[in-house]
């Protein structure tokens, strides 16, 4: 049902997204990729995706656009959580020991940074560094030079869904070893 729910959301105008994406770039977007599609290839809830060419060396990549709008959303429904957790607060200690306040504050932690992209960045970075030399473990390159808070560039990679469990077996994939 997830990922029924994953394959409905609308996209947003393109004309929005590039529009974020100058200003996360500072400068217009032909000046620093070609080749681009005009609409997303993906929408999800907090963003879509473009596929561009690098000007500057011409590597393929994918550029990841936040949501209009999406942050003050999840804030709004974040503040709207945690009066109801205020509501419930007391009962929740008692029957399950958990403070139900500071358990929606360190979710609210978590997906906020989501939000940011430039954090994403780092976190690519310090996954790829966590796992260099991995034989095992593809992990795309990032550019946070290119990055903002609401845009993020990464290494276009082609894949298959890990949900499509039969197009990983015919590529050859060991799935028994994971």
């Amino acid at each position: 049902e997830l990922t029924k729910l994953q394959d409905q959301v609308p996209a947003f105008p393109s004309n929005i997204a590039f529009e974020i994406m100058e200003t996360g770039l500072g400068k217009p977007v032909s000046e620093v990729f070609e080749n681009m599609t005009p609409e997303p290839l993906a929408a999800a809830s907090l963003g879509q995706v473009y596929k561009a060419t690098l000007k500057k060396d011409g590597r393929e990549v994918a550029i990841k656009v936040q949501r209009p709008g999406v942050a003050e959303l999840i804030k709004r429904d974040i503040y709207l959580l945690r009066l109801i957790a205020k509501g419930f607060n007391e009962e929740a200690v008692k029957r399950i020991g958990v403070d139900a306040v500071t358990l929606i504050d360190e979710f609210a932690e978590n997906l906020l940074e989501e939000l940011d992209y430039t954090q994403e960045a780092a976190n690519i970075q310090s996954f790829q560094s966590n796992f260099n030399g991995d034989p095992t473990v593809k992990i795309c390159d990032v550019y946070p030079e290119l990055s903002s808070e609401k845009v993020l560039v990464m290494e276009w990679i082609d894949g298959v869904r890990c949900t499509d469990t039969q197009k990983i077996l015919d590529m050859g994939v060991p799935v028994e070893e994971f």
